[in-house]
């Protein structure tokens, strides 16, 4: 669980793990939203973003990509191994929009963007241009834990 504090220790945003039954089914949804976040395979994770005014983002994410290192055989060289990359939907509730991220980059750059925020992993600082700063805040640890945990 990734909880956001603000002044005097008040509670601003939250985000946690989230299953596959307790993403809204598309009944549940306003009609007018263009996609059903969903979770298409066991390996993927969801976190849910929560602020005073209700749910804010989900974010999904799955690796891609992984591949071990195949050892020398007789008469041919070793296989290099892959560590693959972490692909996120992000799904903002308020704004009707999908961002999708990879992280790695296709360059290699572990520099990311979600919604008004940035973030490297492995880094020490987060920008953000927004006025939702503490659900941008969620979000940037919300990827940043499915590169960890995923």
């Amino acid at each position: 669980m990734i909880l956001v504090y603000g002044r005097e220790q008040r509670l601003l945003a939250m985000a946690h793990l989230i299953g596959a039954d307790s993403l809204p089914s598309r009944d549940q949804l306003d009609s007018n939203l263009q996609f059903l976040p969903h979770l298409s395979n066991a390996d993927e994770r969801a976190f849910v973003i929560v602020n005073r005014d209700g749910d804010y983002a989900i974010v999904k994410g799955r690796w891609t990509g992984f591949a071990r290192k195949q050892p020398a055989a007789k008469g041919q060289k070793a296989k290099p191994g892959s560590p693959g990359r972490l692909l996120v939907d992000a799904f903002n509730l308020l704004k009707n929009t999908v961002q999708k991220i990879e992280v790695p980059s296709p360059e290699g750059s572990t520099l990311f963007v979600i919604g008004d925020a940035q973030a490297r992993l492995p880094g020490k600082r987060i920008e953000v241009r927004s006025t939702n700063t503490a659900e941008q805040i969620a979000a940037v640890f919300s990827v940043c834990t499915l590169f960890c945990a995923v």
